[in-house]
């Protein structure tokens, strides 16, 4: 906890001084079971309004996908390296977010498993019944529109730092942050900077 706090100071010292975003090296899990034509199709419906034109499947490139570690809080913690709070994750503790580029900004698709169905719930059966067919699949979650935006969180750290740092993680869902971080370790693997990502008003549906 003390060395992630004085992460937490470094790092305000850096936005106070002023990401094609692959965030690890490992391979991607299988997004290609997702239909790009679904994807394509409900760009199309949900901002026709905002596009210029329409997208295309061409326009879908699942290697843009980034990785993005969620659960924990790792300010709870007193492991330092990089390897220790990826353990910290459980196996689906993770979502990816895939832009897709346009003309006149960025979209982006968040991409997550289906979660068990919620007991509490009130559902139609075939809304159940939906839901258990998913459970443990990769499908979208959420989609959002960035305008006038690049969204590429590897080229935003690497202005920040000054290099494209090696083995950075990327984790959302920590307090004092309302969007994901990047990791930076040192040359050992522990863990030296936390990066903000860029903060841009989107409409997301």
């Amino acid at each position: 906890m003390k060395k992630l706090s004085a992460i937490f100071t470094s790092l305000l010292l850096l936005c106070s001084m002023t990401n094609q975003a692959h965030a690890e090296t490992e391979q991607k899990d299988d997004l290609i079971v997702l239909s790009k034509e679904d994807i394509v199709k409900t760009c199309n419906g949900l901002f026709r309004d905002e596009l210029d034109e329409e997208i295309t499947i061409q326009d879908v490139d699942f290697e843009n996908a980034v990785k993005i570690y969620v659960g924990p809080n790792i300010f709870d913690t007193d492991d330092d390296s990089i390897e220790e709070i990826e353990a910290l994750f459980d196996s689906d503790e993770y979502i990816y977010e895939l832009p897709i580029y346009v003309d006149v900004g960025t979209l982006i698709v968040n991409i997550e498993k289906g979660k068990e169905l919620n007991p509490n719930a009130n559902f139609t059966e075939s809304e159940k019944q939906r839901i258990l067919d998913n459970v443990g699949k990769w499908q979208c979650s959420s989609y959002t529109f960035y305008p006038n935006e690049t969204i590429d969180y590897a080229s935003e750290v690497e202005s920040k730092m000054g290099v494209m740092p090696e083995n950075m993680i990327l984790v959302g869902g920590l307090p004092y942050f309302r969007f994901a971080v990047a990791l930076i370790p040192d040359e050992t693997g522990k863990l030296e900077l936390l990066v903000p990502l860029k903060e841009v008003p989107g409409r997301k549906i």
